[in-house]
């Protein structure tokens, strides 16, 4: 399994985040982007401004996109799942996984996936498309969550120097 550097990785052809998440107004167009609704600047499968997007988008990383160490298989436009992680209160990390597709959550790709998160979040929340959610705790110490991170963050950082002594 290939991982691409973060500094190589690209949103296209992935759309998932232009679509399911909402964009303030003024943002993008006058006029707030709910939820659910694609963005305006989407044609043709992709972002139309895709390289003078705002910087709201430009910031935004997904799980896939901001971590290296993820295959390709786990995208949200190839798994069919949508993943969101962030640190609480600047020591919790947690994460959202949302259905894309039917059935996403019972493949073998997106079970890897949640089994990555709870090895290493203290919390994952699944939620299918009927909005139903589900508590995913792994029982670790925050030692060992740390220790985790602390070997992912080496392995991303060897692969960032593998991909520059290149």
């Amino acid at each position: 399994m290939l991982t691409v550097s973060l500094l190589e990785r690209v949103c296209t052809p992935c759309t998932v985040c232009c679509e399911k998440l909402p964009i303030a107004a003024g943002i993008v167009s006058p006029e707030a982007k709910p939820a659910g609704v694609p963005c305006r600047s989407m044609l043709n499968g992709g972002c139309e401004i895709y390289s003078d997007r705002p910087g709201v988008c430009r910031k935004f990383k997904c799980a896939w996109l901001s971590d290296a160490t993820w295959p390709d298989s786990w995208r949200p436009d190839i798994s069919g799942a949508f993943c969101l992680r962030e640190k609480i209160e600047g020591r919790f990390e947690v994460s959202a996984v949302y259905e894309l597709q039917d059935g996403a959550f019972k493949t073998p790709e997106v079970r890897a996936m949640v089994a990555n998160l709870a090895s290493i979040c203290e919390a994952t929340v699944l939620i299918d498309l009927a909005g139903r959610r589900q508590l995913i705790h792994e029982s670790k110490s925050q030692s060992e969550r740390e220790s985790i991170l602390a070997i992912r963050q080496n392995e991303t950082n060897a692969a960032h120097s593998t991909r520059h002594a290149a």
